[in-house]
């Protein structure tokens, strides 16, 4: 209570200072429930069980709504508070009493088709209404002893009582066959409590088919919190919507996002492109797996999956199924990202003979190698690195070795770099050499032919290579 009402000893009452004390009280109480549930409606109890068949006059089907409470938002006094007026400019959380548990008609029959089931909507509503009329006395100034009977002694009967209660209603959704059915829309000014399902060839209501509507402004007590948090459902739910937008919807309702708020979902579809997530429905966010976009593959039907609102983005941090983004690695120490692996599309090695090499020859001795190329379709550049091993004789005077390697795919000729070395023992590796192919398909048949040339200079003696093979990589550049 925020204010309190001052009188004196020996002064006379003020019809004011009656109905102050009871508006100052739902002011305070309603100040205390707006800081700890906000101002969004909410309830409490309420809860839906089925009755039996007729237990309803009127109504085959029914159900039975428990005693419960609405908080809701509403204007002080839209209308007169007796001599107090009206109060619209300010506004306080209300509280609307269902003080015991009503029987609600739903309908007198199941759906007429087999294999049909219809959806009804119970919902609630605030209603603030002034009720208790009756005939009040009225001070008479000229005949003290005989007061009037209503205003004026016009026997008119007034209002008494200013009451905060709920509205309930069943609303009929249209019967399609099960499974398949939708619920009904919720009705303006009120919120949704539960669905009831009737099927064809039910009898009566049954509690294993009434269910909490999505979104349902349930309030959890605190007997119910530990039980809350263990079971989860505050940030789990089941998805719905598209393969690639996940629909969730979480109880209490999420109003705005926030970083660092955990939310767990099942997935109901396999995502196969660039993925967002909407809860209650808000805003949609990209759904980002080590700070990447989702393509495809990472969410799986049935699979269940967990994640971190941050920074305007979903980030799946656990997953139950599916591939996994891996951001590049940038250390020795960081995990890496297939992509960061050439793919291997071809190996093969062949034997190279043996060259003579005369010495200060002006001529120089070509052998090739030919291999035989297997299918190979790439959208992207080839990278080929082939590499030549052989054993050269002794040998006087200054020699120099050169290497170059052509490759041919019967259209085209790539030519790679040429590698120089001074000296040839047993085993030396040479002509390590990068080439570039540009993207295309080879197909199987097709010759990759290397050339390679050894040539002397400086005086130096005749020159002999043996004992050698080449060998080719070719991989994604």
């Amino acid at each position: 209570m925020t204010d309190r009402v001052i009188s004196y000893a020996g002064a006379l009452p003020r019809v004011e200072d009656f109905l102050s004390v009871g508006k100052y009280a739902m002011v305070g109480v309603g100040a205390v429930a707006e800081a700890i549930l906000g101002q969004g409606t909410q309830v409490a109890g309420l809860a839906v069980t089925a009755v039996p068949n007729n237990a309803m006059a009127g109504s085959a089907f029914a159900v039975n709504v428990g005693r419960g409470f609405i908080f809701s938002y509403q204007e002080t006094d839209p209308t007169a508070y007796g001599v107090l007026g009206t109060d619209t400019g300010t506004s306080v959380l209300k509280t609307g009493i269902l003080s015991k548990g009503v029987n609600l008609g739903l309908t007198n029959a199941a759906p007429a088709s087999a294999g049909y089931s219809t959806n009804y909507l119970i919902s609630a509503a605030f209603v603030e209404q002034d009720i208790n009329e009756a005939v009040l006395p009225y001070y008479n100034a000229a005949t003290p002893t005989q007061p009037f009977s209503g205003p004026a002694n016009n026997s008119a009967a007034q209002v008494t009582v200013r009451q905060d209660t709920i509205l309930l209603q069943a609303t009929a959704g249209t019967p399609a066959p099960t499974g398949s059915q939708i619920s009904p829309p919720t009705p303006a000014g009120y919120v949704a409590l539960y669905i009831v399902t009737v099927n064809n060839g039910d009898t009566a209501t049954n509690n294993a088919q009434i269910s909490l509507a999505p979104n349902a402004p349930y309030i959890v007590s605190a007997g119910q919190l530990l039980q809350v948090v263990q079971s989860g459902s505050i940030n789990y739910a089941s998805a719905n919507g598209s393969a690639n937008l996940i629909v969730l919807s979480l109880t209490p309702a999420l109003t705005s996002y926030h970083d660092g708020t955990w939310i767990t979902f099942k997935a109901a579809q396999t995502n196969s492109a660039t993925t967002f997530i909407t809860i209650n429905g808000l805003s949609n966010l990209p759904v980002l797996q080590g700070g990447v976009a989702l393509s495809g593959g990472e969410i799986q039907a049935d699979w269940s999956y967990a994640g971190i609102i941050l920074s305007g983005s979903f980030h799946l941090l656990a997953s139950g199924a599916g591939s996994i983004n891996v951001a590049r690695g940038t250390a020795l120490s960081h995990a890496v990202n297939l992509s960061q692996f050439p793919a291997r599309l071809f190996y093969a090695v062949a034997q190279a003979g043996i060259i003579n090499a005369p010495a200060n020859s002006t001529t120089y001795p070509i052998e090739k190698i030919t291999i035989t190329f297997p299918t190979v379709s790439k959208s992207g550049a080839f990278r080929a690195n082939v590499r030549m091993v052989g054993e050269g004789t002794a040998m006087a005077g200054s020699v120099r070795q050169n290497f170059q390697n052509i490759l041919s795919d019967g259209t085209n000729s790539y030519i790679g770099n040429a590698s120089l070395v001074t000296a040839l023992a047993a085993g030396d590796t040479w002509g390590t050499a990068d080439t570039i192919l540009t993207a295309g398909v080879y197909s199987p048949g097709a010759e990759v032919t290397f050339n390679h040339q050894i040539r002397t200079g400086g005086g130096g003696s005749d020159f002999t290579i043996q004992n050698s093979f080449m060998e080719i990589l070719v991989e994604e550049a």
